[in-house]
């Protein structure tokens, strides 16, 4: 007897969205988790994902779902409308370094 063994794939969202889209957010997320010294695990685990779903975002290959966003931006410390676009600033500036 043969046993059957499963496991669930992430979902392949490529639809309307196109590859440079999804290339700017896979830079935007890798250079935060570098800057910040985030390990993947740590990231995937805080983003309630698995690691396989967090390495297709790093990779470009996919996008996060829109309720992962702001679990990913308090993460990092980042704003969400940053991390899902590249518009605006990435992060608050501090008011007290204006001379």
């Amino acid at each position: 007897m043969t046993e059957m063994f499963t496991f669930a794939a992430p979902t392949l969202r490529r639809g309307a969205t196109d590859s440079a889209h999804r290339r700017a957010f896979a830079a935007r997320l890798e250079h935060e988790l570098r800057r910040q010294e985030i390990a993947p695990q740590r990231a995937a685990r805080c983003a309630g994902v698995t690691q396989t779903e967090l390495y297709y975002w790093r990779a470009g290959i996919t996008l996060p779902d829109d309720t992962v966003y702001l679990k990913l931006a308090e993460l990092l410390g980042c704003f969400e409308w940053w991390l899902r676009t590249g518009e605006g600033p990435a992060h608050a500036t501090n008011p007290s370094s204006f001379g």
